[in-house]
């Protein structure tokens, strides 16, 4: 039986991978979007609202894991480049929002050139390891997502997987 110690050192392990790897691909693919003119922060809230179609500002920043004032700005950022609209919902405190025609367009477009064209360093390595390692990390990290962020968080990522895969080349 490991000790407190033991188990406290193992978090902190993870943690400090998890970060490393979350900043390593933040950086790849910021490199992408040069091309799209949107910066990281707006691309992290239009590839949300690509795959929910619409939400409140409260569900975007619990999936994004931002804060609502982080959010907001980003949004009206995105309505002023007409690549999200927002609307008041049937309570004037809430705002539902959702990707314009060139929102969709400009995530779909993405998804699309990296699935084609895969030039981020995590899909090449990913290529290298054995499946069931990757199976069994993303077991463990979907055990580890869902109980410290939530089921809706990990239900949301593990959509996006399966969209990607099942719609190919017609998401």
């Amino acid at each position: 039986m490991e000790s407190n110690r033991e188990l406290f050192a193992k978090s902190c392990f993870v943690f400090t991978m998890v970060r490393g790897l979350n900043l390593t691909i933040e950086e790849d693919i910021r490199l992408r979007l040069k091309d799209y003119e949107v910066g990281f922060s707006s691309f992290r809230i239009l590839w949300i609202l690509f795959f929910a179609e619409q939400m409140t500002m409260s569900d975007l920043s619990e999936i994004s894991q931002t804060n609502i004032s982080n959010v907001y700005r980003q949004l009206l950022k995105l309505k002023d480049n007409d690549l999200v609209d927002i609307k008041s919902g049937e309570d004037a405190r809430i705002k539902e929002v959702s990707l314009t025609n060139k929102g969709q367009t400009l995530v779909h477009h993405f998804i699309d050139e990296k699935s084609t064209f895969p030039d981020f360093q995590l899909s090449s390595i990913l290529a290298t390891v054995p499946r069931e390692d990757i199976d069994k990390f993303i077991q463990v990290g979907s055990i580890l997502s869902s109980k410290l962020i939530g089921g809706n968080f990990i239900n949301f990522a593990k959509n996006i997987s399966q969209t990607i895969v099942k719609n190919d080349n017609s998401i």
